[in-house]
């Protein structure tokens, strides 16, 4: 459970593979806004009724937010997401801690070998051909 303004919530894991890896990446670039797009990805979703009963200015109100509306791009997403909760009157520590939540939650949803299943550059110029062209034939 994540807590903002004293209201718990339970996240919900992305069904999105690349979208949680795509926020893990830009949460090594940039810690805070990797949080925010963390916790935006994982943001609670709840019924129509439980909606109506919360209001705009509760924590757990749906974002306005998403990370297609910003192209995908988890860091720009971030930023949007810790704007709209700070302006909910959401603190930076709540904020943190709720986003470190969710960012575990990524984390689980990517296999063990994630890292390891990326070659790195040596990697690939290893096992790469990158003799010359042949000489082009004569006959």
């Amino acid at each position: 459970m994540a807590v903002l303004r004293g209201e718990e919530a339970a996240l919900t894991a992305p069904g999105s593979y690349s979208a949680a890896l795509d926020v893990m990446v830009a949460a090594k670039d940039n810690p805070r806004r990797g949080l925010a797009a963390a916790l935006g990805l994982c943001w609670p979703v709840f019924n129509r009724k439980q909606r109506r009963r919360m209001g705009e200015d509760h924590p757990w109100a749906p974002l306005t937010h998403s990370l297609a509306s910003h192209n995908f791009n988890a860091l720009a997403f971030g930023g949007a997401v810790l704007d709209e909760i700070t302006e909910r009157g959401c603190t930076l520590e709540e904020f943190s801690i709720a986003g470190a939540i969710a960012l575990d939650m990524l984390t689980d949803l990517l296999p063990e070998s994630a890292d390891e299943d990326v070659p790195d550059v040596d990697e690939v110029t290893a096992v790469a051909d990158f003799s010359e062209a042949p000489e082009p034939s004569t006959t």
